[in-house]
């Protein structure tokens, strides 16, 4: 009787233990790391990012390791490295800066279909330091505009 009210005071501990450490990932330790689209409210808790060679950056803002709801942005012959700055859609033409200009990326949200919905327009400023980013974007999809703040860790996608 004594070994089964331990193993359940130690079950317990385990449990109230994941559950803190859960509520502590969430958001990347940061509440204000959300993204609103079309009425709906998801929380953003990973930024991750690809370099495609002789292309440019592809970034990558998301809910959690589903990647279910977020937001993807494309640059062109700017690489993570030198990507801090504010940058405005601009599809490529003679016109277009890749100092200060993003091409093309969608909205996912599991409110809209799985390949998401591409971008026509906003802006996005990104702000690197150390091992830290912090995200913010107002991008603009024929059916509305995600509103988003991310600020945490992030990681290159491999």
């Amino acid at each position: 009787m004594k070994n089964i009210f331990l193993i359940l005071c130690s079950l317990l501990l385990v449990i109230n233990c994941k559950s803190d450490d859960e509520s502590a990932s969430d958001n990347n330790g940061n509440a204000n790391n959300k993204m609103s689209y079309k009425g709906n409210e998801v929380s953003l808790n990973g930024v991750e990012f690809y370099n495609v060679p002789e292309e440019g950056v592809i970034l990558y803002i998301f809910d959690d390791d589903i990647y279910y709801d977020g937001a993807q942005v494309n640059f062109r012959d700017v690489y993570f490295e030198g990507l801090d700055g504010s940058y405005t859609f601009h599809v490529i033409d003679q016109n277009f800066d890749p100092n200060s200009h993003f091409w093309s990326g969608s909205i996912v949200n599991h409110f809209v279909e799985a390949l998401g919905e591409p971008l026509i327009g906003g802006e996005i400023t990104i702000n690197i330091s150390g091992s830290n980013i912090t995200v913010d974007f107002e991008l603009e999809t024929a059916e509305g505009t995600a509103i988003g703040h991310y600020q945490g860790s992030f990681q290159e996608r491999g």
